[in-house]
């Protein structure tokens, strides 16, 4: 039986889902966080999708859409986002670290959070384990310390444990490539959404989407072709950026409101280690700009429309 579109959206959107995973467990988001911020994300895919089809926008429907529950729905519509969660599971090392922060007993004189020796020798000593202790006895004191370190918020010195104030805070370069990050991939996956909403009703795709994938290379030519990406991608894009700049200047002032679009070209370059089992020379891509996959191969997908949204 073929798989129908919910499972092959699901499938697909798993693997989407992997590097943003990588991402928020990597700077200490769980589970359970993500998961009570997408309600929020998908409360708005079914306000939109309503809209689009000009279908009341009722909790029932938002709810059977989004399979928010209609409580939650309520709640979320009167708010920008789900209400803070208080549950110290989802979030166990952020909490010791506020707690740390705050905490009359974890403090030193001049009200910063005190070094603290990794266990007290007395019943009643503060250490970093009784701080842990006193915000959940669920986890291990020194699993809690492991991501304290991997976060790079604490630091061990000779058997004591010294918060880093400084790690609880993002830098500003951080805070910009996540800010870009978010910005390049989201239009690039709106991208990829629309073309898969036209499939099924159009011959033309609005929007193009090329890429070329080859297994089986040194990392020489790695590097080579990153260096010609680089200078071939950032040529056209200048190209591209010099004519919008231009056509933006003559119609800033004379557009409508209501009419004005935004655009976004980007380019990306990614390589990574592939187990390749044979040797093969990559294939020239074909004249269509068809697919092919398989190891030493090249897949070369694209979709090119006269017109945009």
């Amino acid at each position: 039986m073929h798989e129908s579109r919910s499972e092959i959206a699901l499938r697909e959107a798993l693997r989407l889902m992997q590097p943003l995973a990588n991402v928020l467990v990597a700077n200490g988001v769980t589970y359970p966080q993500f998961v009570r911020a997408l309600k929020t994300t998908f409360l708005r895919a079914a306000l939109a999708e309503l809209r689009s089809a000009n279908a009341p926008a009722t909790d029932s429907a938002l709810s059977l859409l989004s399979g928010v529950h209609r409580k939650d729905v309520r709640v979320m519509r009167t708010s920008d986002g789900p209400p803070p969660s208080r549950n110290r599971a989802l979030s166990l090392a952020a909490d010791v670290a506020a707690r740390w922060m705050r905490a009359p007993e974890y403090l030193d004189a001049q009200g910063a959070p005190r070094t603290l020796p990794l266990r007290g020798r007395l019943a009643n000593e503060v250490s970093f384990e009784s701080l842990v202790q006193s915000v959940s006895k669920d986890f291990h004191a020194r699993s809690v310390l492991d991501e304290l370190l991997r976060l790079e918020v604490a630091v061990v010195e000779n058997e004591h444990v010294r918060l880093r104030a400084e790690g609880l805070s993002s830098s500003d370069r951080f805070a910009a490539l996540a800010d870009a990050f978010a910005s390049n991939t989201g239009d690039h996956l709106a991208a990829g959404a629309a073309n898969l909403r036209a499939a099924a009703h159009a011959d033309n795709l609005p929007f193009f989407d090329h890429s070329v994938a080859i297994e089986g290379l040194s990392l020489h030519s790695t590097s080579v072709l990153q260096s010609l990406a680089r200078e071939a991608c950032g040529a056209a894009i200048a190209r591209v950026e010099a004519e919008a700049r231009t056509r933006n200047s003559q119609e800033v002032h004379s557009l409508p409101q209501e009419c004005a679009m935004r655009i976004r070209i980007g380019t990306f370059f990614y390589a990574e280690p592939a187990r390749v089992s044979h040797m093969t020379p990559a294939p020239a891509a074909g004249a269509s700009g068809g697919t092919r996959t398989g190891n030493g191969s090249a897949r070369n997908e694209e979709h090119f429309a006269a017109a945009t949204k």
